[in-house]
């Protein structure tokens, strides 16, 4: 088991873990406006405009409305809405098919946005993407994404990026995926992405990808077409961060 695998089997039974505490009995509805020092319940659904000074709890929140609020702790939640968190948020699922900012760091069991999802950290078990993604670090055991991204640092033990293959309900699809430095334990099979470093035991680049260097293990391939500035075989991952050749310009 890898430490990321280890990482995120300890997630069910982290303290304030979502899914494990106990929420009130009951639904709670909202549909007008309103605001709360607190909001907590059992199921919360909202379909109007909500402003939470301090935390927002729920085993299950619907959201279609708008919804600001101080952090969040949730099991699972369906934003198709608008979700504003001016700090951190922890849930066991999160489907973002609206618009999800979160400005301190996210934690997630499953993540799947269709929608547009920024946070300043992003560390879940697996994040599916066919919207856009965002964020400053993108931690997680296994990364899908099929549509737009602009993500500083990706982590992950697998992860497939395919940005051309998005569907016809990806509103919020931005251009290709971008970033700085992205590293598999695992595997990494790209295209249509962008960035300086790729570094995996098992690299795979498609015809439409830009990348600086990469560092690879076992294999390496790219298709005709793929823009790389230098390959090269390693024998381990550890420290690769420390290896990043110069940033290069690029139109």
């Amino acid at each position: 088991m890898s430490s990321f695998e280890r990482h995120y089997a300890e997630l069910a039974g982290r303290k304030g873990d979502p899914c494990s505490r106990q929420y009130p009995k009951g639904t709670r509805s909202i549909s007008g406006s309103a605001s709360f020092d607190s909001l907590e319940g059992s199921e919360i659904k909202c379909s109007g405009s909500v402003m939470i000074t301090g935390e927002l709890a729920a085993q299950k929140l619907s959201l279609s409305g708008s919804l600001r609020t101080g952090s969040a702790l949730c099991c699972d939640a369906n934003a198709s809405g608008s979700l504003h968190v001016t700090g951190h948020a922890s849930f066991g699922t999160l489907y973002a098919s609206g618009s999800v900012v979160i400005e301190d760091a996210l934690e997630c069991g499953v993540c799947e946005c269709s929608g547009r999802l920024e946070a300043k950290e992003i560390r879940a078990d697996s994040v599916w993407v066919s919207g856009f993604v965002g964020s400053e670090l993108l931690e997680c055991t296994r990364l899908n994404a099929e549509g737009g991204g602009n993500v500083s640092k990706v982590k992950a033990v697998e992860l497939k990026v395919n940005s051309r293959s998005h569907g016809l309900f990806s509103l919020f699809r931005r251009g290709d995926f971008k970033f700085q430095t992205l590293i598999a334990s695992e595997a990494a099979e790209l295209d249509m992405a962008s960035g300086h470093v790729v570094a995996a035991k098992r690299v795979r680049l498609g015809k439409k990808c830009k990348v600086d260097d990469v560092f690879y293990v076992e294999s390496y391939e790219a298709e005709d077409g793929a823009l790389v500035g230098s390959a090269k075989k390693v024998s381990s991952l550890e420290g690769i961060e420390r290896w990043r050749t110069p940033w290069k310009s690029r139109d």
